[in-house]
């Protein structure tokens, strides 16, 4: 079950240190493989030494946004967040416990994390989780052109029906008993096992041509 970490403690491996950690929802995760992303200069470092969790959900990647205060949040949101928790689990090793607003000084899970899981559990119905989908990875706009054997897909701020601050870019979503499709991706959600890079396409770019 690991063990309970201060936040002084935590921020002692930040970006900049030998042996780095990330904490969401106060579980702490060892991303010091990941130190490419989690390092110095690295796409994802301002999660490193810190439990930034509202930022997971919001994209508010500055000091006010990367907090662990998760109040007024959706039950959707949170569930966006709690994702993260599998995500790292399945790459990286968990330390332990934070100690905060979801876990007390003895590791014991606190009433804002009993909230947490009732709220999941209300989140547990298959249409709502395919609602947290769709606003995680929106679709992108598409043209296919049969007849010369070529596609375009492309990202913009309103591209599958999801209206938001951040443009995304092109990859091919493979989810579980559904047919891939391109979704425009946040940065920080990039190393998502469940994408993979269109071919022939630049990793930057917002918009992909495709050869049927």
């Amino acid at each position: 079950s690991g063990r309970v970490i201060t936040k002084d403690q935590l921020s002692r491996h930040g970006p900049g240190s030998d042996v780095m950690w990330v904490s969401v929802l106060g579980q702490v995760f060892d991303v010091t493989v990941g130190w490419r992303h989690y390092g110095s200069g690295g796409t994802y470092s301002f999660f490193t030494g810190r439990d930034g969790s509202r930022a997971y959900s919001t994209g508010h990647f500055t000091e006010e946004g990367l907090i662990d205060d998760i109040s007024g949040l959706s039950h959707g949101q949170l569930g966006e967040i709690f994702n993260w928790i599998n995500i790292f689990g399945k790459k990286y090793t968990f330390i332990g416990r934070l100690q905060g607003p979801f876990f007390t000084p003895a590791g014991v899970p606190t009433t804002t994390w009993r909230d947490l899981e009732n709220a999941l559990l209300d989140l547990g119905a298959e249409e709502e989780g395919k609602k947290v989908l769709r606003r995680r990875f929106p679709s992108c706009n598409s043209h296919y052109d049969n007849a010369e054997g070529k596609a375009e897909v492309w990202c913009t701020v309103k591209s599958g029906g999801t209206t938001r601050d951040w443009v995304g870019l092109p990859r091919q979503l493979h989810l579980p008993g559904e047919k891939v499709r391109c979704a425009c991706i946040q940065e920080t959600l990039l190393d998502d096992p469940k994408l993979k890079e269109y071919p022939d396409c630049k990793p930057d770019a917002t918009s992909c041509r495709l050869k049927l």
